[in-house]
């Protein structure tokens, strides 16, 4: 008998790219569950507007976890939302479930580095590095990788 993993997704594009990319590595091996989450979905807006609502992203996320094991988090970095980046959806589930390792995507590494640092790589201080180094530690993300 398999193993059961469950691995939550967070992005605000279809996911099933990224499902089909891990089914394709671990199907022989375990009995995976998804728990998608699309940032985009109309459900999380706010009223009249195109904005996304925090709170209700926030709700979701608390119901579709509740009581179960996540093994592992997935969640892009750019979720097209000015105000909300992948990270923030790390720290939201991180005060939801402490103890979730991510893994953070991006197909724009530098508009990641830009927003962890606060400038650009090539401007930033060893010390802004690290810093920004730091940030992704404390927040329990074990790797970062290319969308691709």
């Amino acid at each position: 008998m398999k193993q059961k993993r469950c691995i939550l997704v967070i992005d605000d594009k279809s996911q099933s790219t990224v499902v089909k990319g891990i089914e394709s590595k671990l199907f022989k091996d375990f009995d995976l569950d998804f728990i998608l989450i699309r940032t985009a979905d109309a459900k999380f807006k706010k009223d009249d507007s195109e904005d996304l609502d925090v709170e209700k992203l926030k709700t979701e996320i608390e119901t579709k976890i509740k009581g179960k094991h996540i093994d592992i988090a997935l969640s892009d970095f750019d979720l097209e939302c000015p105000y909300f980046t992948g990270l923030d959806a790390v720290h939201m589930v991180h005060e939801i479930r402490e103890n979730v390792n991510f893994f953070i995507y991006s197909g724009n590494w530098n508009k990641v580095i830009e927003s962890v640092v606060g400038k650009d790589y090539q401007s930033a201080s060893i010390e802004e590095l690290v810093e920004g180094i730091n940030k992704l530690i404390k927040a329990q993300i074990i790797d970062c990788i290319d969308r691709t």
